[in-house]
């Protein structure tokens, strides 16, 4: 089992958030899980999944063997995010990534 946990906050940025979430997936040394969260408004959210280059980002995860979720935070910012992530961290270390 890997080591490390990956938080991703994005808001609004769908056009470069998949260049983000592929380096991840292409690292030699894979995380264990990677955590997104969405601070998007709630008019603004959009289901990555429904997305055929996010879909498809998501399944090499899975073949990779990575855990993923999406976490919807309208709004929360950063901070609570980050803090977030700490309390769902199973892992002894947590990396921190912008969506750019």
């Amino acid at each position: 089992m890997s080591l490390i946990t990956v938080e991703v906050s994005s808001k609004n940025r769908y056009d470069v958030l998949h260049q983000a979430l592929m380096s991840i997936a292409m690292q030699t040394y894979r995380p264990f899980k990677l955590i997104i969260f969405d601070d998007s408004e709630d008019n603004k959210r959009i289901d990555l999944r429904q997305i055929n280059i996010y879909n498809n980002i998501f399944k090499l995860f899975d073949k990779r063997n990575i855990l993923w979720e999406v976490r919807f935070s309208p709004q929360h910012g950063q901070v609570k995010n980050h803090i977030e992530a700490l309390n769902l961290c199973k892992t002894p270390f947590l990396f921190r990534m912008d969506d750019d």
